[in-house]
Formats: structure tokens, sequence, C-alpha cells
């Protein structure tokens, strides 16, 4: 441990974070076990804790950038199990509890009444109706998209203008510098709905405001649009494309609300790192169904005579669409047919269920890791938004200038938080009861350290190991 050392270890090394993230990520457990302090002592069922992360936190005077804070640099280079650490739960936990958690909430609620909007505007009331209570939420819903997005776009200029950016490649030797706003996918996703919303919302304001709106009825084909029946092929106009893409996107976004949950938010993660591998098994399938269709389009085979229907009529029989259909081939056509239920059912398939089988087991390792670390990333994110005078406000009240008591009327050094913790902690593996070196005497700066000696001393039956300081 090294409390009292610790500002002299932050000064020389400053960017000790960023090198061990990047060069040797395994000592980062060893430097956030220095930063951790237990009493041996009990008192009312709980033990005295404290935590010195001033530096980790990151002094907003120090670094304007919340993006090169060292939580940041965590979250961007380091590894999931670095944020299990307790020292990193505590500092994840001030972070959330002081600014982050009441910011995220707000945020999905305006989002949560934005989807409220647009599914009472666009869904439960047809856009081409134009009738006046549909009419007045679409106008609401876009009016609130216009407010959102004047406030994304105002963030993604502000980051682009401090420098709060980073570089996406596109292809060798061309990078795309992107704001750290736009770098969350779910932020990216939020801003395409809002564009899509007020594309929606106005053009369907311009249409139920012109004069003609009033005498013309929209006529539905429900047997068409909704069952594919005889009132002929349904027609999908660009502002239903539009709304359809904005309904996607906006109740999906739902699932970053999740992050409120340690565990719901593990399961998020995982399920998108299996969807990855479920990802690469339909490129693999889209290129035997493509190949099979291919085959029974060269012969002709009824219901497969163009190549476009062939690939739907597969598709349709891999995912059990269509109707169960008795198939007039010639024996060619359907050894063809039999052969791609046998590799797509009984290949394909079998090898997806087992290569998640296994992925599922070496994720479930990791996944608390993984969720703490996307809470902190929105600690960031969160942080890099707020003003300068609220963020050294919320500093200020953590008071970290304060000094920490080690017990009762032993006064330690400053840079940390003490909390109460139940003594169940005693069985944790970081659990090391009073690890400060005490030493009597006269203290004088000019004395060398202490030299750490084991004495053996005999006892009844059996040798007692101490711990002595000359």
């Amino acid at each position: 441990a090294y409390y009292y050392g610790r500002e002299h270890l932050w000064c020389t090394h400053p960017d000790i974070i960023p090198t061990l993230c990047s060069d040797c990520p395994m000592l980062v457990e060893d430097l956030q076990d220095g930063l951790l302090w237990h009493s041996q002592h009990v008192h009312d069922g709980k033990v005295r804790a404290n935590y010195y992360i001033r530096e980790l936190y990151g002094d907003p005077s120090e670094n304007p950038d919340a993006w090169k804070t060292p939580l940041a640099v965590m979250c961007l280079k380091g590894q999931p199990q670095m944020f299990l650490h307790p020292v990193s739960v505590k500092l994840l936990e001030l972070k959330w509890d002081r600014f982050g958690k009441k910011t995220f909430l707000c945020v999905q609620l305006i989002f949560i009444v934005i989807i409220a909007l647009f599914t009472h505007g666009f869904l439960m009331h047809h856009p081409e109706s134009c009738d006046e209570e549909g009419f007045f939420t679409r106008v609401a819903a876009g009016s609130l998209a216009l407010l959102i997005f004047l406030v994304m776009s105002y963030l993604v200029a502000a980051q682009y203008r401090g420098g709060q950016i980073t570089y996406v490649r596109i292809m060798k030797g061309f990078t795309l510098p992107v704001p750290r706003l736009l770098c969350n996918p779910w932020n990216l996703a939020r801003y395409v709905s809002i564009i899509c919303l007020m594309y929606a919302a106005f053009t369907n304001f311009s249409t139920c405001s012109s004069p003609s709106a009033a005498h013309d009825t929209p006529t539905l084909h429900p047997s068409s649009s909704l069952l594919g029946g005889g009132g002929g092929r349904h027609t999908v106009t660009p502002l239903q494309v539009v709304t359809a893409v904005s309904a996607i996107s906006m109740w999906g976004q739902l699932i970053q609300a999740l992050v409120i949950s340690t565990r719901l938010a593990a399961l998020t993660y995982t399920i998108g790192r299996l969807f990855s591998d479920v990802t690469r098994f339909m490129i693999l399938m889209g290129i035997t169904l493509v190949s099979f269709a291919a085959a029974l389009t060269a012969l002709q085979e009824p219901g497969f005579e163009e190549f476009d229907v062939s690939t739907m009529n597969l598709l349709k029989h891999f995912l059990n669409l269509a109707p169960p259909t008795h198939y007039d081939f010639e024996a060619l056509g359907m050894f063809i047919l039999v052969m791609f239920a046998i590799v797509i059912h009984v290949g394909l398939l079998s090898i997806l269920i087992a290569q998640l089988a296994l992925a599922y087991e070496h994720l479930s390792e990791d996944k608390a890791g993984y969720a703490k670390m996307n809470r902190a990333y929105v600690c960031v994110e969160v942080e890099s938004c707020i003003p300068m005078r609220i963020r050294r406000k919320i500093w200020d009240a953590i008071d970290f200038d304060k000094p920490l008591e080690f017990d009762h009327g032993d006064e330690g050094p400053t840079g940390g938080i003490q909390v109460m913790e139940l003594a169940i902690v005693r069985a944790h593996p970081k659990y090391k009861p009073d690890r400060i070196i005490r030493c009597t005497g006269t203290a004088d700066p000019h004395d060398p350290w202490p030299v750490i000696r084991d004495v053996f001393e005999e006892g009844e039956g059996e040798g007692v190991v101490k711990k002595a300081a000359s």
C-alpha cells in the first residue's frame, strides 16, 4: 500500500493508467490494491474502509475533457475485470449516484415521451387520415424531436470544437473524425431516428395542412396491406419507410435503459456478443441459400422459374413461413431441395447451436465486468456533457481534501472517501486488515526507511512469525 506516497506516484507518473492499460493491464489490479484500506476492528457490525480515489476520479480543473480521465481510459482501453475490483466499483458507484443515474434517467424519460407520442400519432392513428387527435400528436412528436435534434447537434458541435473526437477508420489510409457522442451506437441510432421522425412529422403536417386534405379521403386496403390477399400488391410509400425505420430504432433504444440493472445489462451484453456469431452464420446461410436457389432456377422446377422467386421460396421453406407444399420436382430437383434442408437444418444450425453454447460459457465469466464497464461508459458520456461549473460543484461536494481516519484519533492522508461496510467484507479476497506499518520512536524526514524483518517466536508446540521494524 502507498497511501502516503499516492500523490507523489501520480505526480511522477500522471499517465500510469493509460500506460498500464495498454502495456500491462494485469498490473492495474495491483495499483488498485494499494488505494484500498480496511480497518481490522469491527464496530456495530461494520468495518471502516478508505478508498483513495481522488486521482482516479479526476479533478475537473486538471481534466476538462472527461474522456481523458482515468475512468474513461479504463473504459476505452481497459479490460472488464478491472471494473470488478472494489476500488473501481466504489469509483463507479460514486459517479453513478452523484450525477450519472439522474441524468441517464431524465434522458430516457424524454425519449419514452417521444416514443409514446410517436406510437399514438403514427401507429394508433393512420397518418393519411389527418384526424385531429392524431394530427396534433404527430405535430407534438415532431416539435419535441426538433428540440432534441438541436440539443444533440449543439453537443456534437461543441465536442468537435473541443477536440472530443475519435478517428474511425473507414478504409485503409482514410479515417473519419467522429465526436464522442456519436461513437455510441445508441446515440447514433437515436440521432438517426430523431431525423426520421422530424421528416415524417413535418411531411405529414404539410400534407394534412393543404386545402385539398380536407376533401381527400384515404383509401385503405386491409386485405392487401395486412393479409396479402386479393386486393393487389400493397405499395409502400417513402413516408411509410421512414416511419418504419423510426419505429424500429426508437423502440429498440429502450434496450439501453436496461443499464439501470446490472443483471439485465449483463444479459444484454451477452446477447449482443452472441448476435455477432449469429450474423456470421446468416452470411454463410445467405450464400448457401443463393447457391441452391440458383441451381433450382437453372432446372426450371415448378415455382422456381425466376431467380428472385426461387430465393424467396427457399427462404420461406427454411423459416417454415410457407404452408406445407407438395413439390412436383424431377429427381435432381428433389435431391437438391433435400440437400438444402440437410445442409441448413442438420449442418449449419447444429454448428451454430454448439458455437453459441461455447461462446455463452466463455462470456458468462466476464458479463458482470462488461455490465459495469458499460455503466462506467455512460457515466463518462454524461460527465462530458455536463457544464464545467456543475462538475466543479460535484467535485467540491465530495471533499477529497478532508483527511481520512484510519481509526478513532488516528488521522490519515487526504484524497479519498470513507465508507462503513458490513463486516462480511472480511471474507472478500481483497480484504487486508490495517496494512499501515507503524514504527515507534521519533519521526524525522531524514531518517532511513525501517527494515522489516521476520521474528520467529517459540510458542507451545508451534512457531509464531511476527513482523518487526528496526
